[in-house]
């Protein structure tokens, strides 16, 4: 009896690591963005960590100091924005269109940039900058 309930409990236990939200539902979706994104966020920390300290840093309603090293870490911060934004579009985009290729609805890339951004603590006004800057990912090839 000891042994059944035993098989009984792992064999639950497996069945629900084997289950997963059906594809291309809402719950699907949003497990599988989540996954892509948090794997994206671990490796860029440093990056998201600049432009979240720089979007805190302007909009604190104080004057932002604008000395010749305040000047270089913004522009230092503006080009890992920009490189954030480049490894977005080749490596997050292409998964999740992948991922999405069977549904008939997927999230553009901005949407799942500042979404992200905003779960990693980015003010609302930053996220939005990035994102007015990331809607060139959701342009393709034709230039659509």
């Amino acid at each position: 009896m000891k042994h059944a309930s035993i098989l009984l409990v792992i064999a639950t236990s497996l069945a629900g690591c084997a289950t997963g939200p059906k594809p291309c539902t809402s719950e699907w979706v949003d497990w599988k963005t989540e996954r892509i994104l948090n794997d994206f966020a671990r490796d860029h920390q440093k990056q998201i960590a600049s432009i979240r300290d720089l979007g805190a840093q302007f909009s604190s309603g104080g004057k932002a100091d604008l000395s010749n090293s305040s000047k270089a870490q913004l522009a230092l911060a503006a080009i890992g924005g920009l490189a954030l934004i480049g490894d977005f579009a080749k490596d997050v985009a292409p998964k999740a269109a992948d991922a999405m290729s069977e549904c008939s609805t997927a999230p553009k890339a901005t949407q799942l940039l500042a979404g992200m951004l905003r779960k990693q603590g980015v003010d609302e006004k930053t996220a939005q900058a990035v994102e007015q800057v990331g809607q060139l990912l959701d342009i393709d090839k034709s230039g659509r």
